[in-house]
């Protein structure tokens, strides 16, 4: 069949075996910048020079962009979407919680603080193969997201607008034909969580104390005074913000409201703060770089993966390998998407931040005989395929970008067996 927009032929095939001399993807695992920079060389013809994320070392690219075209992205997407690639990305997040409990008890190590560093290690492979890989065909890397946004609507995520248009019910079209009323509620919805900040101290306490009251007939007296003095503190404090909500009728602001509260924009705009906190120097100060990527990998990494999810075309099941299935909802097929490389390229940055603050210039398994140097502890990163650890060339698709989807290849299972990471929507791994 032919997917419209896309031109892929999906067919039967067995899988195809390359001469290790021969093969169009080149391997990053295990080994050092410098040798993945002297292969990119080869491949390339010209010296790279620049780091575009993944570790100021990784000096690998020949340009960064803020956004490969369709053309470009599918010169390395049709590898990402291989069987042995969705595997070892999926079995990942299914297997590294399980790693380091095992690793924990051998060291004597909290779980969470080698799992959040592995989170680390794993997404900064995950993030190298593709930027050496770009490279090596000539192509510009991928320049991470460099911050968390400003507000909802921060150009640094210039797909954010887009997608609450995507998310956004069949009715907002007709509500509100310009889009002016949803951002007008949008950077109200902004304001407000700072703005209420007292007036939610304030009701916690106050329900605190009806629910401790004994006599039914008493605390339903208590919870009428309360839940007026509640909507009275918080009408105080909206009339003091300076973003305001749309002029509607309740029902309209209501309905405008249910475009703007989708699950995953909500989850957003919650851990938006998290995202400032986890890049400030107290913060960083205080934690150690496991600390910090659970911390990361348990908040705000899974709402943005969530908002930037696009929706599976109906043939995507656990069979379909097409490069199309890439959404970013899920650990089978995220890693195929370019949003997930500008995501993580964004997450390593906070674990720059913190490698920086304590001089350590560069990171590595083994810190024998380097300076400045951090020596990961948390390092699982799976069972990668032969074609990035270098071990072979073994692949189902061509190097053409027709897509083979085999299907004589049992697929894993995205129902039990389904990753939690703070990232998908499972747990929400991202």
């Amino acid at each position: 069949m032919i997917r419209s927009g896309m031109f892929l032929i999906f067919f039967l095939s067995s899988t195809a075996t390359f001469a290790q001399g021969s093969c169009p993807w080149v391997p990053t695992l295990g080994k050092t910048p410098d040798e993945v920079a002297k292969l990119v060389e080869e491949k390339s013809g010209k010296k790279p020079t620049k780091a575009c994320g993944g570790g100021t070392d990784f000096k690998v690219c020949h340009e960064c962009s803020a956004k490969l075209s369709p053309e470009q992205w599918r010169r390395v997407q049709w590898m990402l979407a291989e069987p042995a690639y969705r595997d070892w990305h999926f079995h990942w997040h299914q297997n590294s919680v399980t790693d380091a409990r095992t690793k924990a008890k051998e060291l004597g190590k909290s779980e969470n603080e080698l799992q959040g560093e592995s989170f680390f290690y794993a997404h900064r492979e995950f993030y190298r193969n593709v930027q050496a890989n770009l490279a090596a065909m000539g192509l510009p890397c991928i320049s991470p997201w460099s911050k968390a946004p400003a507000t909802m609507d921060d150009p640094n995520f210039e797909t954010i607008e887009s997608v609450l248009k995507k998310q956004a019910l069949p009715v907002c079209a007709k509500l509100d034909p310009g889009g002016q009323k949803l951002k007008q509620l949008q950077a109200f919805e902004n304001e407000r969580p700072s703005a209420e900040r007292e007036v939610n101290e304030f009701a916690r306490n106050r329900m605190a104390e009806v629910r401790a009251l004994t006599s039914p007939t008493e605390r339903m007296k208590a919870d009428r005074k309360a839940q007026q003095e509640i909507a009275d503190a918080r009408a105080k404090a909206r009339a003091l913000m300076t973003n305001k909500p749309p002029t509607m009728t309740p029902q309209e602001e209501d309905a405008l409201r249910r475009c703007l509260d989708r699950g995953a924009v909500r989850d957003f705009r919650r851990s938006h703060e998290d995202m400032v906190l986890h890049g400030t120097n107290e913060f960083l100060a205080k934690n150690s770089l496991g600390q910090l990527g659970h911390a990361i990998d348990g908040s705000w990494h899974g709402p943005l993966h969530n908002l930037y999810e696009t929706r599976q075309a109906p043939d995507c099941d656990e069979e379909n390998i097409a490069p199309h299935c890439d959404s970013m909802g899920d650990a089978i097929s995220s890693h195929v998407n370019m949003n997930f490389y500008k995501l993580h390229g964004l997450v390593d940055e906070y674990a720059e931040k913190w490698m920086a603050r304590r001089g350590f210039e560069i990171a590595s398994k083994n810190c024998e005989g380097k300076e400045k140097c951090f020596q990961w502890t948390g390092s699982y990163v799976g069972e990668s395929p032969d074609f990035v650890n270098g071990s072979g060339c073994t692949m189902v698709h061509g190097p053409n970008g027709v897509v083979a989807a085999n299907r004589d290849r049992a697929r894993p299972s995205k129902s039990s067996t389904q990753p939690s990471r703070g990232t998908q929507k499972t747990k929400q791994a991202k």
